[in-house]
């Protein structure tokens, strides 16, 4: 069974060339500062889990070996 697509190219191919001086589309103007803020934040806490185990390995590495086996709580110092 055979069906016709139909893609974007060949759409834009039936329109011609755009002549140099056209317009471009308006783009948007401006996002809530909310979702800006939120967007942002979760994406820096994303991005501290995704480090924390990388930091957590250099910190193990360049410390003393007798450290390496304790509770979190004990090497901070809490």
């Amino acid at each position: 069974m055979s069906t016709p697509t139909v893609t974007k190219a060949s759409a834009a191919a039936d329109r011609g060339p755009v002549p140099a001086g056209a317009p471009r589309p308006a783009r948007r103007r401006g996002r809530n500062p909310v979702a800006t803020l939120a967007s942002h934040g979760i994406l820096a806490a994303a991005s501290l889990i995704a480090l924390f185990p990388i930091a957590w390995l250099v910190y193990l590495s360049l410390g003393p070996d007798k450290d390496d086996y304790l509770h979190p709580e004990r090497i901070w110092g809490r």
